[in-house]
């Protein structure tokens, strides 16, 4: 058996239930979403072309370049 260090009911950690990990866990990828679209952020890059960018940029070259090049190759 384990010596207990100290008392669970002073311990200034808590586990969270199972909404507030829910609320973390989206507030977090928000951040992270938001990190990744501002206009001096190049995290990002196209996995066909290698074409390098943010969030906005990246979605609009793939909604637009990527997708009219792929429907053309099936034609």
């Amino acid at each position: 058996m384990h010596p207990v260090l100290f008392d669970d009911t002073d311990s200034p950690i808590q586990l969270l239930d199972s909404e507030q990990v829910t609320m973390a866990r989206f507030r977090l990828k928000e951040e992270v979403m938001r990190s990744q679209a501002k206009p001096h952020e190049k995290s990002m890059i196209c996995i066909h072309c290698k074409k390098v960018g943010n969030l906005v940029k990246l979605w609009r070259h793939v909604m637009i370049e990527c997708v009219f090049y792929c429907y053309a190759c099936f034609f």
